[in-house]
This record gives C-alpha cells, sequence and structure tokens, in this order.
C-alpha cells in the first residue's frame, strides 16, 4: 500500500471515482437488458463481489490477507467498502462483453489504459 497523505478534503474522492467508474456500465447494461435486468444483475454480481472479498479478508483465500483503507468508503461487516459492490461488478461485465467480442477490440488495441476497458466494454454490450 502507498503511503500518500490524503487531505481530509480529498478523502471522498476515491469513492466518486469507483461510482463515476460504474455509472457508463450500468447505463449500457440497461440499454442491453433493460431497466429490471440491469438492476438484478448490478445486484447480483454485487453481493456477491461483497461475499467474495469479504470471505477473502477473513481467510485469506484465495489471495492471502490484505485490507482495504478507509479510502473507498463506509466499509461492511467492518472489512470490505461498499464500493467493492460497484468496482467488480464493472469489471465483470466488461470481461463478458470482450469475451463475447472480442474481435472488435482488436481494431482498438491502442487502448491501453484501464480507463478505457469500462468505455469500450459499456458500448460493446450496448451495440
Amino acid at each position: 500500500m502507498a503511503n500518500v497523505v490524503i487531505p481530509p478534503e480529498a478523502r471522498f474522492v476515491s469513492g466518486v471515482n469507483v461510482i463515476l467508474f460504474a455509472i457508463p456500465v450500468f447505463w449500457a447494461t440497461m440499454m442491453w437488458l433493460g431497466r429490471r435486468d440491469a438492476v438484478l444483475l448490478f445486484g447480483i454480481l454485487g453481493v456477491l463481489a461483497l461475499a467474495i472479498e469479504t470471505s477473502a479478508m477473513i481467510t485469506g483465500f484465495p489471495y492471502g490477507h490484505f485490507g482495504y483503507s478507509e479510502l473507498l468508503g463506509y466499509r461492511l461487516f467492518g472489512l470490505t467498502p461498499w464500493t467493492v459492490f460497484l468496482a467488480w461488478t464493472p469489471l465483470v461485465l466488461a470481461a463478458y462483453a470482450i469475451s463475447v467480442r472480442g474481435e472488435r477490440l482488436r481494431s482498438v488495441s491502442c487502448a491501453h489504459s484501464d480507463h478505457f476497458v469500462p468505455i469500450i466494454s459499456s458500448f460493446l454490450i450496448w451495440c
């Protein structure tokens, strides 16, 4: 973990970034599945992500022991930040979109940044 001093007025920024990361993926999922199914899918994947992360923090399996700082927001069960719900769900949906429509991504392989993957996959889900 990096030991960077975060000023008190900026402690909310990480949580806001996770929310902003999830918005385009949620929108694309609504266009793909409809509102009801998108909410259901986000809910199921989010709860699953929280359960896996909380279990992993308690047991150390499968990644070893780790922890989260308070910068990601309120911790559920005193361990896992609520933002994990929104952080892992877009990644799972991005992986699905890339696996289903991976041929399209080859034409935009210049997007080497992790920030482009959720945006590109959002449009792949929608297309």
